[in-house]
């Protein structure tokens, strides 16, 4: 399983917390904070470039399908789910949530390349 243990990363400090990660290989991964916003790696977590920030918004889950597809829940009112098609160098609100969806999202679960459960 080679060198498993914790290791700091050089992502930015917030003043209150990261809330959640994700890799989709030992190189490429997000984060997410309640400071408003995503994080990019593309080294490892060597560093990090931010790609999205909305101080209006509570940013608390990813999750990736592919290098290009993913999604990022929020606990914000109006603005609950950001998907992008382009790895992240663009976010946009998800508009068409049904009538009955949750008025946050704090957790994702992949299910596939285009389908996820929210809650």
């Amino acid at each position: 399983m080679g060198d498993l243990r914790w290791r700091p990363t050089s992502a930015p400090r917030v003043d209150a917390r990261y809330d959640d990660v994700f890799f989709i290989d030992a190189d490429v991964g997000w984060a997410v904070n309640s400071n408003a916003a995503i994080w990019h790696t593309r080294n490892g977590r060597t560093s990090w470039s931010r790609q999205f920030h909305d101080p209006s918004v509570y940013l608390r889950c990813v999750v990736f399908a592919s290098a290009e597809r993913g999604w990022v829940g929020a606990l914000s009112p109006g603005k609950t789910l950001y998907e992008t098609r382009g790895g992240g160098a663009h976010w946009s609100l998800v508009t068409n949530l049904p009538a009955n969806a949750p008025p946050a999202v704090c957790g994702i679960c992949l299910v596939g390349s285009d389908v996820i459960y929210a809650a």
